[in-house]
This record gives structure tokens, C-alpha cells and sequence, in this order.
């Protein structure tokens, strides 16, 4: 499991006691379409947000109560390379649109079958459109699902496929509804935030 989290210390103190995180890799970094963008300006982290922490552009860095730290950019299909992910989670503040567009390589791979991500309305303060965000998910053949982790009930959601979405707090998407199905059924318990799922 590889995390990207913008501060490490976040993840590092929400989940160092649980099970899982012996499993994970963490890394300080920042998503984007490209490598190097070159329209924007240099990119850094709010900081002092707790788990809230977004991405700051240089020239908004003069705006009151703006703390920020420099983080390394990259594109998801840089850190995935040639890894084959099964699922991915994408929570990014309103950076989500910026993520995906540089994970094209990552959200063909046939072995990705799930995809949890935020859509909310946060992308407004980039300018991006999240309906255009939610439909690019759908050409990649996913399907939106609903989820309840205490149950491990998944069930896909009819009617949605062109409609548009809905602010929630995460969405989540399957590729292949009966399989992710069967393996969340078969999957062993585990303790997340001393709850066992």
C-alpha cells in the first residue's frame, strides 16, 4: 500500500496504531497532470489544517492566515508506475480533477476495480468541474457504488450513469460491481481506528 499524504505527520498520527499502517509506505507529495506545470505557479501545502491541508499556489501566498510547506510534484502514474493497483483513494481538498488527469496510465489498468473519491464542490476554488471530473470516471468504466463498511454491503447505484453526482462525502466507484463484491464478502477483519471491519 503506498499513501501520498501532504503531511506525513497527519496519516502518521491518525493511524499508527492500527494494523494497517504497518502495510504503508508514505510520501510527502503533490499530484498533478503534469510533472512540472508550467501555467501555474509554484505549488505548496497549507499548513496548520490538520487533515483539511490543500494546495496553495506562490501567488496566493500573501493571503492572511496562509501557512505553507514546499512539496515535491508528480503525477499519480509517476508513483504507481508499473504497479498494478487494485484500488485507489483520491481525497485531495478539490484537487481531485488535477490527480486523475495525471493518472490516465493508472485508471486503465484492467486490475483497478475500485476507486473511492471525494467530490464535493471543493474544486471550485481551482476553477475545476466536478460533473466533468465525475463523468471522466465514468469513460474509465467504473460504476457508481454505495458501500457500508459494518456490513460490507455494496450495491450500485442505478439511474446514476448520466446524471451527474451528488456532494458526498466520498464516492465510490467499481469497475467489475460482482467481483469487488465477492472480495469484500471473502476479505479477513481488520482494526481501523479501533473498530474491526
Amino acid at each position: 500500500m503506498i499513501v501520498c499524504e501532504l503531511r506525513k505527520r497527519d496519516f502518521c498520527q491518525k493511524f499508527a496504531k492500527d494494523q494497517i499502517y504497518a502495510l504503508i509506505g508514505i510520501s510527502s507529495r503533490a499530484f498533478f497532470k503534469k510533472r512540472n506545470p508550467q501555467k501555474r505557479s509554484s505549488p505548496f501545502v497549507s499548513d496548520g489544517h490538520s487533515m483539511v491541508n490543500h494546495i496553495v499556489f506562490s501567488d496566493k501566498l500573501g493571503e492572511p492566515n496562509t501557512n505553507t510547506i514546499g512539496v515535491e510534484v508528480v503525477t499519480l502514474d509517476d508513483v504507481i508506475g508499473d504497479r498494478k493497483p487494485v484500488l485507489l483513494k483520491i481525497d485531495t481538498e478539490g484537487f481531485e480533477t488535477e490527480v486523475v488527469a495525471g493518472a490516465n496510465k493508472t485508471m486503465e489498468y484492467s486490475s483497478l476495480i475500485g476507486l473511492i473519491i471525494e467530490i464535493k464542490g471543493h474544486g471550485n476554488r481551482y476553477g475545476f468541474d466536478e460533473e466533468k471530473l465525475y463523468r471522466r470516471i465514468l469513460e474509465y468504466g467504473f460504476k457508481p457504488c454505495s458501500y457500508n463498511p459494518f456490513n460490507r454491503c455494496l450495491r450500485e447505484i442505478e439511474g446514476s450513469q448520466g446524471k451527474g453526482y451528488r456532494h458526498r462525502e466520498s464516492l465510490v466507484f467499481c469497475k467489475n460491481v460482482p467481483i469487488v463484491r465477492e472480495r469484500l464478502e471473502n476479505a479477513p477483519t481488520f482494526k481501523v481506528l479501533r473498530k474491526t471491519l
